[in-house]
């Protein structure tokens, strides 16, 4: 009987086993967050590892299209329209990475502070202490305006001067970029009363002397300046830096970095033929490393851009704050192209500048925005509050947005949370290559591929009670919870996922029983 009973309770657990009972139940219906994410147009992705894993995910090896990409508002008309789908450009000599990494692997979010200009305040209050350690110009009650100017048909003007004087004082003096928007950050003290003054409002186009517009208008948050003689075109070129911090904590990332550069840069090639792009390189490390900080300035060769990222090695750094602040200033001195042209960079590091040269960074960060570079940091392994909080500075003042790298690819170190709501996680790559083709085309695309949704820290999921209806501005997420499971469903779970348990378990129980009916059986007989 009680090798009976044994044979029956490894039968039983091995049946719980195959039945599925302990499988991972985090399938494209739910997440490790307890709630299924159905998303409005975009795909997801079909495997995907929960936020803090360090299991590896393998993604689907697909080459970047153009049809992946939605713009996400009114199509342009034809005369205004880039050919997307247009074949591969010939480059002039073939290149293949020698570090034998898998491309498409890094897993990235993605925040929006300008559009969230609330949320971005609500960080600062929070982080007070980096911030004022960081000497940010931005007072905690600062007010946003958005500056957007536009043709007749509502089309973004881009390089369109913006200038705004309060009493005299020049606050506002930049070009707008591909989208035809600038920014405008003032002291909102007096924004609930009738104290605020009108501010002067000129706007100048094609380097003309004379304004096109000069009015007064209340501060406010958003401007909508229309000019009827102006008309939209799109840029015709495309300057691209990188700027990568390459200290020995970079290491993993900036192996993998390598290869998913090559696929972006191939695959704007392949969509915008017609653009004339051009490419710079900038590493950095910190004083007393091999180097500060390397700078290749713009070349219109893909070849050479790659073959110069290719070159670098992560090592040095030691303490955590690095030389960001020369290399920023080393990309304000680049040959920013001035007309026609997205301007575009990424900044990749997981650590600030050092205290004693905030200032210096901020006036780095402030100086590439007035040549209208659009600032897309992208944080990676074990960024901390200062780091983000100067990291997000410099993409809100530049419009650009702030991306970070995730847990979800299980490559390199863990990666911080971001103290944001929510994100949508997504391909780096993909990620990446949206934020370029969105200034080429002057229009914000959405994500058409999400594996996960997250939320940041301090930040906890509350169902909505009725699903948002869908944006133009950005890919709307509702989400809902899962079905309850039963208690013995729970206990189903559980047995199939502890097989080995459940044998001990089931097999220690059947020695008890046999002990306990032999001690019954003496009983009987005496």
């Amino acid at each position: 009987m009680f090798r009976q009973t044994i044979v029956l309770a490894c039968c039983g657990a091995l049946l719980l086993n195959v039945s599925g009972c302990g499988e991972n139940h985090n399938s494209s219906n739910s997440t490790d967050k307890g709630y299924a994410p159905s998303v409005e147009s975009a795909a997801v992705a079909p495997r995907s590892t929960p936020s803090g894993s360090a299991a590896k995910t393998t993604m689907p090896e697909a080459s970047i299209a153009a049809d992946s990409m939605t713009v996400a508002s009114e199509s342009a008309p034809a005369s205004r329209s880039r050919d997307l789908e247009a074949p591969a450009a010939v480059e002039e000599k073939p290149f293949v990475p020698n570090n034998g990494r898998q491309s498409v692997i890094l897993t990235a979010g993605s925040f929006d502070d300008v559009a969230k200009f609330d949320d971005y305040l609500s960080f600062l209050r929070r982080n007070q202490h980096q911030a004022q350690q960081c000497r940010l110009p931005i007072p905690s009650n600062a007010q946003q305006t958005v500056i957007a100017v536009t043709d007749s048909e509502g089309k973004p003007l881009g390089d369109v001067r913006c200038v705004v004087q309060p009493s005299g004082k020049t606050v506002l003096d930049q070009c707008t970029g591909s989208d035809g928007r600038v920014m405008l950050l003032s002291d909102g003290t007096n924004r609930h009363t009738q104290q605020s003054q009108p501010l002067h409002l000129q706007v100048y186009v094609d380097g003309q002397a004379d304004a096109v517009v000069d009015e007064y208008r209340e501060a406010n948050c958003s401007w909508s300046v229309i000019l009827q003689e102006t008309q939209s075109t799109l840029p015709t070129q495309l300057d691209l830096a990188l700027v990568v911090d390459t200290t020995g904590s970079m290491g993993d990332e900036l192996e993998y970095l390598k290869t998913e550069i090559v696929n972006i840069v191939a695959s704007v090639s392949r969509m915008f033929p017609d653009i004339d792009q051009r490419f710079s390189l900038i590493t950095y490390r910190d004083n007393g490393d091999e180097y500060v900080c390397r700078t290749f300035d713009f070349t219109g060769s893909l070849s050479d851009f790659r073959r110069n990222l290719d070159a670098q090695t992560a090592q040095g750094g030691g303490d955590f704050p690095e030389a960001m602040d020369v290399a920023l200033q080393s990309a304000e001195q680049l040959t920013w192209r001035k007309t026609n042209t997205a301007r575009v960079l990424f900044l990749v590091g997981d650590a600030p500048p050092h205290s004693d040269k905030n200032a210096q960074e901020i006036a780095a960060i402030y100086g590439l925005s007035q040549q209208g570079v659009r600032i897309f940091p992208v944080g990676a392994s074990g960024v901390e509050k200062k780091a983000e909080v100067i990291l997000r500075t410099a993409s809100l003042l530049s419009m650009g947005q702030y991306l970070f790298l995730t847990d979800h690819s299980g490559v390199g170190n863990p990666h911080a949370t971001p103290d944001v709501p929510s994100f949508a996680v997504e391909r780096l790559d993909r990620l990446m290559l949206r934020m370029i083709v969105s200034e080429l085309a002057g229009k914000r695309l959405v994500a058409e591929e999400v594996i996960a949704i997250e939320h940041g820290e301090r930040y906890s999921y509350v169902a909505p009670k009725l699903c948002e209806p869908p944006s133009q501005q950005s890919v709307m997420l509702s989400r809902c919870f899962t079905t309850p499971k039963s208690t013995l469903t729970i206990v189903k779970e559980w047995l199939g996922s502890h097989v080995l348990a459940t044998i001990v378990a089931v097999v220690s129980c059947a020695i008890v029983f046999e002990r306990l009916a032999d001690f019954m059986n003496v009983v009987d007989v005496t």
